[in-house]
């Protein structure tokens, strides 16, 4: 009955829940950003996350944006000079709802709290937890 019902969901949402998903985070490094990029996607592979990182220089980042989007990726954390400076993310979810920047600390603190609860609609909770509107501790 729960494999029956996860697949109603599976499909309904055609994308998998965070906690499941093998593409959950990739890392979008703009040009001069590589270093930074490889070092925050080590940063998320090294807290258990699968991520990924995209070092390519021939796309411009929103075609890289657009394809991780595609692709499934349940978070998109952008990096340019901005976000190296400021040791920061420029998280964007999915579904293209939102921009936040914020430290890495805090992006990997608030992804640990929704790999904890299991959510199926991670994206959802991730944007209450920036909002302020859920507690992202476990």
């Amino acid at each position: 009955m729960i494999c029956l019902i996860f697949l109603n969901n599976f499909y309904l949402f055609k994308s998998r829940p965070f906690w499941l998903s093998p593409r959950q985070v990739l890392v979008v490094a703009g040009p001069g950003c590589e270093e930074y990029g490889r070092r925050v996607c080590q940063e998320l592979t090294g807290a258990g996350f699968m991520a990924d990182v995209d070092l390519d220089t021939g796309s411009v980042p929103y075609k890289k944006k657009k394809n991780s989007q595609l692709a499934q990726y349940n978070f998109i954390l952008a990096v340019g000079e901005k976000e190296k400076v400021n040791h920061t993310v420029n998280v964007r979810m999915r579904d293209n709802k939102e921009h936040v920047e914020q430290s890495l600390a805090t992006t990997l603190e608030q992804l640990r709290w929704l790999q904890q609860q299991r959510a199926p609609r991670a994206q959802e909770d991730f944007q209450l937890s920036v909002c302020g509107q859920a507690d992202p501790k476990p």
